[in-house]
């Protein structure tokens, strides 16, 4: 009985540590070991991101505190197209969670447009680095990090609980 204990035990922490390695906080931020991937200029998640979305599920599982996370969803260039396209991808990528499990009330989809830069956006390098996704810790326990308001300045992409 001890034994059949102990190897159980032994399961759960490697399935802990699997996902500690495949996610990871920074700053209230997730960071991916696998990354998201949507088709390029649409909001279409590739297939590879699947596992991503699977380690996404499973560490908000494995930490159950983290009431809102944040799908921010971010663009280079603000053209119309572009400006829609990161509220779009912040709204697939949020759907796609909650089709592989996630709880609809845990997530916040926003989109940014190109109004958060993180490199200078003169070059294709530069540009290719603006567009992304954020994955952030927006409330602990149900309580906004910070004080801050839980869409952090976004613009609603959706609602996810339809």
């Amino acid at each position: 009985m001890k034994l059949k204990y102990l190897f159980s035990c032994l399961i759960l922490l490697y399935g802990l540590t699997a996902i500690a390695q495949s996610v990871t906080i920074e700053s209230n931020r997730l960071l991916l070991k696998n990354k998201l991937r949507f088709v390029k200029g649409t909001a279409k998640l590739e297939k590879s991101s699947d596992s991503a979305i699977k380690n996404i599920k499973d560490f908000l599982e494995s930490k159950p505190f983290i009431s809102t996370l944040r799908i921010e969803g971010h663009v280079a260039d603000a053209s119309g197209k572009n400006e829609q396209l990161s509220k779009e991808r912040a709204l697939v990528l949020s759907k796609a969670l909650i089709k592989a499990g996630v709880d609809c009330k845990k997530l916040l989809a926003v989109g940014f447009s190109n109004t958060k830069p993180i490199v200078e956006n003169n070059t294709a390098k530069g540009k290719t680095e603006n567009t992304r996704m954020v994955l952030e810790i927006a409330a602990l326990r149900n309580r906004p990090i910070g004080g801050m308001p839980l869409d952090g300045g976004g613009m609603a992409a959706g609602e996810l609980c339809k």
